[in-house]
């Protein structure tokens, strides 16, 4: 759906009870994200049942010291030339999608 149209619903869902608004957002953001973002294979395991809404996104901030503010994550994750990351800062996990 245009982002125009989904602003107006998630007002509406946000107007009625933030925390069930916060289900389709996050799972939207996941979705975008794993689009843009992931491989083929990744793709075809994660976007339908998300996309399906058998499976949800989240989003889960686990730096000590950011708190909720994502200005202020530090945790930096470099690609490697043998193709592994190297990590750095306090990032513990970072779900993806969890299935309901």
């Amino acid at each position: 759906m245009p982002k125009m149209l989904a602003v107006q619903i998630e007002e509406m869902l946000y107007g009625a009870n933030s925390s069930f608004a916060l289900y389709s957002v996050l799972s939207s953001g996941a979705g975008l994200l794993i689009d843009t973002h992931a491989d083929e294979e990744l793709k075809q395991r994660y976007l339908p049942p998300m996309y399906e809404g058998r499976w949800a996104g989240s989003m889960c901030l686990t730096e000590a010291h950011a708190g909720t503010d994502l200005g202020m994550i530090r945790t930096r994750a470099e690609l490697q030339a043998d193709g592994s990351y190297a990590i750095s800062g306090s990032k513990i996990f970072i779900p993806v999608a969890s299935k309901i």
